[in-house]
């Protein structure tokens, strides 16, 4: 048998946000200190040695990223201090200091060409800002020499924070009409299946059983599109009787191009997830049984006067 979790200091990073909410609050019994961007700030590489000093962790979650895909456009500098140079900093100290790391990364890795999903040896080619600052994170880790995991993982829904979900929300209670782009295709991760996937990495860590140091892709089985999760949302919010302006069959789906942004989207952002089925305990369950408990979690706590 393994030490006992109780044992182990495990120092979440971005605790306060949509991931590190959820490893924070329902994480192992570990000895967990959530640490958010007060304590800990990937733009100030003081912060994460004083941390680490202070707290003496055996593993840490890194949960903290710039996510403003659209933003990283026009702040790629910062976002890649944050989400590569401040990774950099924490890969480093965790080498020192005999520590293990768990980061996360994203789809945006890669080019969204094709139609068959990426695996972990696929050769990334980000197409936006936020895509080549994680990538850079990723290599920095790698570089690093530390005992490591990566997860990268596809639309992320949790029920704190914000997320998709709650903007279509907000747009169904306000709007007359909502359109939703269609040819984007991916899956919803819920923060609980991702909580799930890291408490038996971690188990499997403090059995003496480590996974092997590497990059795992972490996502729900399946395949749909945002216009598809759009829909969802609103029948499932027509079935608590919101009083919303847009029914879930009045959506209407666009293409990518009519819906111009900022950061271009990959149209594929279907991950392979066959290395991680062999890791974990459990069967990865498909997108819609993953995504409707936090969904109608969001509902049921959605405050139509706050929207």
């Amino acid at each position: 048998m393994g030490r006992s979790t109780l044992q182990m200091n495990v120092l979440i990073l971005g605790s306060d946000g949509q991931l590190g909410h959820e490893l924070s609050k329902n994480l192992l019994n570990c000895n967990v200190i959530p640490c958010n961007r007060a304590v800990v700030n990937l733009e100030d590489n003081d912060s994460i040695e004083k941390a680490i000093n202070k707290y003496q962790p055996e593993i840490i979650i890194n949960a903290a990223a710039y996510t403003s895909v659209d933003l990283a456009e026009s702040e790629e500098s910062k976002a890649i201090q944050i989400n590569a140079h401040g990774v950099n900093e924490l890969a480093k100290l965790a080498h020192k200091n005999n520590i293990f790391l768990i980061h996360y990364s994203t789809d945006y890795v890669f080019n969204g060409a094709g139609e068959t999903p990426f695996t972990e040896e696929t050769s990334p080619d980000p197409i936006n800002a936020y895509g080549k600052s994680k990538l850079l994170g990723e290599k920095y880790i790698k570089e690093s020499l530390c005992k490591y995991l990566i997860f990268r993982t596809t639309w992320v829904i949790g029920e704190e924070g914000e997320n998709f979900a709650k903007s279509i929300l907000r747009l169904a209670f306000t709007k007359n009409t909502l359109k939703i782009v269609s040819d984007q295709h991916g899956v919803p991760t819920s923060t609980a299946l991702i909580r799930k996937v890291t408490n038996e990495a971690i188990m499997s860590y403090f059995n003496h059983d480590p996974w092997e140091s590497g990059i795992y892709h972490l996502t729900p089985q399946g395949k749909t599109s945002w216009y598809n999760i759009a829909r969802q949302i609103i029948f499932l919010a027509e079935k608590y009787k919101l009083k919303l302006k847009v029914k879930s069959h009045e959506i209407i789906p666009i293409a990518s191009s009519d819906f111009p942004t900022a950061a271009k989207r990959p149209l594929n952002s279907i991950l392979n997830t066959e290395k991680l089925k062999h890791k974990i305990s459990f069967n990865l369950p498909f997108w819609e049984d993953d995504f409707r408990p936090v969904a109608q979690k969001i509902i049921e706590d959605f405050d139509c006067n706050a929207s």
